[in-house]
């Protein structure tokens, strides 16, 4: 007959031997987190979101981070650049939602020429895939525009 864990038990030891060991209790955790990877990743988001305001903090730091490492763009040239086009994306003139979500369409995005990598200006990231789908070539979307006219 298999063991049985004993209730509120994690590991094979029950919560009071890891609060009696909380030092053995911390090497045995990192350990294994650095076994699982995968898990590890998924802990600390999950540890990051019981702190209120925390997970927010982290994500907008990793869009800040991803800034810098993909335009070479600071979060003083980002904020300036918003402040330019008055918090709207400069394609469609909505404002942007800065609502934390994964895939948010209202995100501004960096909209860059692929072949210079010139950044152009701040557009949702649905206007940024929407001109992307045209291939950034602007006969395209003119032929979109014009075809979207003719069924109105």
């Amino acid at each position: 007959m298999p063991h049985k864990r004993k209730e509120g038990s994690v590991g094979g030891h029950g919560n009071a031997w890891h609060k009696a060991n909380p030092e053995l209790t911390k090497r045995i955790r990192e350990r294994w987190l650095n076994r699982h990877p995968h898990y590890a990743r998924n802990a600390r988001r999950r540890r990051l979101e019981t702190i209120p305001g925390r997970a927010d903090k982290e994500w907008l730091d990793n869009k800040i981070r991803e800034l810098r490492k993909c335009y070479a763009l600071s979060k003083d040239s980002f904020d300036k650049m918003l402040e330019e086009q008055n918090g709207c994306c400069l394609l469609c003139k909505k404002p942007f939602s800065f609502e934390r979500r994964q895939g948010n369409p209202h995100w501004p995005c960096v909209d860059h020429d692929h072949k210079t990598g010139k950044i152009r200006a701040l557009i949702h990231n649905i206007c940024n895939r929407a001109i992307g789908a045209f291939g950034d070539n602007p006969e395209m979307c003119k032929l979109g525009a014009l075809y979207l006219e003719s069924f109105k």
